[in-house]
């Protein structure tokens, strides 16, 4: 005969697993603020595409899941995603492509999240089936800053779409994309600003840029990644502090003129030039910038770019990454690519995110995560490890001097003989001020200078 719980005992047991619920593995993830903004229920559009990549029709093996959404929000939202692959009408943990990915979230603009899955066979089922073919996909998205959790849940059908890169992306060996071979060269390159890493304890995020331009590559013009990846910066730094008078009214213009700075040439750009080119822009633009590049740190055998990334993104900046394509962290680099960052996220497991505008994807925000070595993770073009960023800084005008002039020596007038006589040359200070003289029976006559002169010189922003 089994022994009876006491009545008392049965409510805190089921206490004890409602709070179990509440503090589950996908809850505990997400820190939980106040937030007046609840996800809406017609957040996730329809239009849900599978992007497949190829080059010149070779599969890739990589694709991006891209969820265009109808909502803007200033808190990233917690991302997953899992596909019916073998049309069951079950989704599967395995079948899960997107595990909780952070991104932020702007009006009409699509977020891509590369599909990594946990066996390599999901990925292979995807280049199986036909262009114009859909699959089933459950969305998950969380709101972590809102308390209780606003979680919106929807399954729809994404559309198969083939991405060939080859016309705009097939760089040359060692060139951008590519710089493996130069970064010990450029090391003794002139006119280098490198910068030494500066490390906070707990990095601000997350952080974005957002409005940044996501600008196209050019017909005929392949491989400038470099010069776009540069031409998305300015044109917001541009529109943020007012000087995209200083600019080509034209994108196409801008990307050609930034394209001759960085010596890019129909196979790419060479790593040693992007720095040194970016400075001759400014220098020949007089743009109130400064730029500056950062090197990828390993320190206890983590790669630090993230940190570096986190760090001039929360102080205003914009940021272009290089990375580099090659088999593993410290394999030579085949070739290499560069993209425009316009932010980073960090969640409670510490899974560093970045999110990137790149010219050879389909126009959105990607999001990738990012791991110790400084690979970007699934990234649809091959495997690829971070490798140095540029930033530029805006230069704040200094503040206009008030200048008073000192009046020395004092002037004394030469003695008047009777007060009778009307005074004649008498001297005066340099800065003319207006003098009074008045006439007493002494022969002493002290001047009066009104008022002090101040001049408030204009001051021109240094270039």
């Amino acid at each position: 005969m089994h022994n009876k719980l006491p009545f008392f005992i049965l409510p805190i047991i089921a206490l004890i697993v409602v709070l179990g619920s509440a503090f589950s593995k996908d809850n505990a993830l997400f820190n939980a603020s106040a937030s007046s903004t609840p996800l809406d229920p017609n957040l996730i559009s329809e239009e849900i595409k599978i992007y497949r990549f190829f080059q010149n029709d070779t599969p890739l093996e990589g694709a991006l899941l891209s969820i265009p959404l109808n909502q803007d929000l200033d808190n990233p939202v917690i991302f997953s995603a899992t596909l019916d692959l073998n049309k069951d009408g079950k989704f599967k943990n395995i079948e899960r492509g997107v595990d909780e990915i952070p991104a932020g979230v702007e009006d009409s603009l699509p977020n891509n999240f590369p599909l990594i899955f946990k066996n390599k066979h999901q990925i292979e089922q995807i280049f199986e089936l036909d262009e114009g073919d859909t699959v089933n996909v459950n969305l998950v998205l969380i709101d972590r800053n809102t308390t209780p959790l606003s979680t919106k849940e929807k399954k729809v059908r994404a559309l198969i779409i083939n991405w060939d890169v080859g016309e705009f992306f097939e760089p040359g060996e060692g060139l951008y994309g590519g710089i493996g071979d130069y970064i010990e060269d450029s090391l003794e390159t002139d006119n280098i600003n490198f910068v030494g890493n500066v490390y906070a304890a707990d990095p601000k995020v997350p952080v974005s840029n957002k409005d940044v331009p996501d600008l196209n590559p050019q017909k005929g013009k392949p491989n400038q990644c470099v010069p776009i990846s540069l031409a998305n910066s300015l044109r917001w730094l541009g529109k943020k502090h007012a000087f995209n008078d200083k600019l080509p009214a034209s994108d196409n213009d801008l990307i050609d003129q930034l394209a001759e700075a960085v010596k890019w040439n129909k196979d790419g750009t060479k790593g040693e030039n992007v720095l040194p080119g970016k400075n001759k822009y400014t220098e020949d633009k007089k743009l109130p910038l400064t730029n500056k590049r950062i090197d990828n740190k390993v320190v206890e055998g983590k790669s630090m770019l993230w940190e570096d990334i986190v760090k001039e993104l929360n102080d205003g900046e914009d940021v272009e990454l290089l990375f580099d394509f090659k088999q593993s962290p410290k394999g030579k680099a085949e070739k290499g690519h560069a993209v425009t960052v316009v932010g980073a996220d960090k969640d409670k497991k510490d899974k560093e995110s970045l999110t990137f505008h790149d010219s050879v994807t389909p126009e959105g925000n990607d999001t990738y995560v990012v791991d110790r070595n400084g690979q970007i993770l699934g990234y649809p073009l091959g495997k690829s490890y971070v490798s140095f960023i540029i930033s530029e800084s805006f230069k704040e005008p200094s503040p206009t001097p008030t200048i008073t002039p000192s009046l020395s020596p004092t002037t004394t007038p030469t003695p008047i003989p009777s007060p009778s006589v009307t005074p004649t040359d008498v001297p005066r200070p340099s800065a003319t001020p207006s003098i009074t003289l008045t006439v007493s029976p002494s022969p002493t006559i002290t001047p009066s200078i009104s008022p002090t002169h101040t001049t408030n010189p204009t001051s021109t922003p240094s270039t």
